[in-house]
């Protein structure tokens, strides 16, 4: 049997994304205890050739108040979603495509080397467009005070 001596400094795993915006499918659907009301923990897989198989997690309350973020789920994996009460099965839409952002949302410390590492989440899912990628959603509105004037020169500058 092989046996050799391997630095892995440098390296990473294949678990995580990072962030950015992928392609991906959903891969499943947890329920966990919430404060409140229960959590849907929603799992989804990269699709894209550098990230492939790598995953991410968005979560959603059940609150009556939080049901929009699970529309908004449900609509970008193509379902039609009803203005009324409505029984969801999550089963259904398990290995459909939607776009993922992925961002920072904190950090934590590593249980084998007690560092502190970056921890991402699913920040928003929407649909993909067509066989294109939809483009990112912008997180912040953008500032028009940070618009570059066009005077007609060719060069764009003040």
């Amino acid at each position: 049997m092989p046996r050799a001596d391997i630095d892995f400094t440098g390296t990473e795993g294949s678990g995580r994304l990072k962030e950015g915006t992928y392609r991906a499918r959903l891969e499943s659907v947890e329920q966990r205890d919430g404060r409140d009301y229960p959590l849907w923990v929603w799992t989804f897989t990269s699709l894209e050739s550098e990230t492939a198989g790598r995953q991410s997690q968005h979560t959603t309350s059940l609150s009556p108040k939080a049901a929009y973020y699970i529309r908004q789920v449900l609509e970008a994996l193509g379902a039609e979603v009803p203005g009324s009460i409505a029984r969801i099965n999550t089963d259904d839409y398990l290995g459909r495509e939607a776009m993922i952002l992925v961002a920072q949302d904190g950090t934590f410390i590593g249980k084998e080397d007690g560092q502190e590492h970056p921890s991402y989440k699913i920040q928003r899912v929407f649909p993909v467009m067509g066989d294109d990628r939809a483009p990112a959603p912008a997180p912040l509105a953008a500032d028009p005070r940070n618009e570059v004037k066009f005077d007609g020169d060719d060069i764009p500058f003040d």
